[in-house]
């Protein structure tokens, strides 16, 4: 059973481990590795540009990045919003509509991810989500409203 587990948590993990080894290799980008999750960034190393996937505001440095993950709620609505595009119940909202996973760039149905974020391992893709600063996919603007109506839904609840 043990042995199970391990070989299934390695088959999960090689995808991500893949990925981060082909971007680190490459030498790519401004930001940390984990950054990319919750901030776009740009292709040139020196830069301090970053901007958050979820509220759109640009960020300068890693101090500006760290405030407002600390002042904001970005990366929890973020984090929601990605196990619902990757088909997780989570606490606060149930799957209704998803029906598949769909690469957040490409739309093809994949069972890949990084960041906890579904994509496929197209390289075109992981750059796209790296780098372009154009608004958010049209399934992770649906997720980030569903969570955001459900917070804001609760939170009347619980002021009424």
């Amino acid at each position: 059973m043990e042995r199970e587990l391990a070989k299934k948590k390695d088959w999960i993990q090689l995808p991500c481990q893949q990925v981060k080894k082909k971007v680190t290799a490459q030498g790519k980008g401004n930001l940390l590795y984990a950054d990319y999750r919750f901030f776009t960034g740009t292709k040139l190393p020196a830069s301090q540009f970053s901007r958050c996937r979820a509220c759109r505001t640009m960020l300068l440095g890693h101090v500006q990045r760290a405030d407002h993950i600390a002042t904001c709620k970005c990366t929890l609505w973020l984090s929601e919003s990605y196990k619902v595009l990757n088909l997780q119940p989570t606490a606060l909202l149930r799957l209704e509509q998803i029906s598949k996973r769909e690469c957040l760039i490409c739309g093809t149905e994949t069972s890949e991810g990084v960041w906890g974020v579904p994509l496929c391992d197209k390289a075109e893709c992981i750059d796209s989500w790296m780098f372009d600063d154009d608004m958010p996919s049209a399934n992770l603007t649906a997720a980030l409203t569903k969570v955001y109506d459900i917070l804001r839904t609760t939170l009347e609840k619980s002021i009424s």
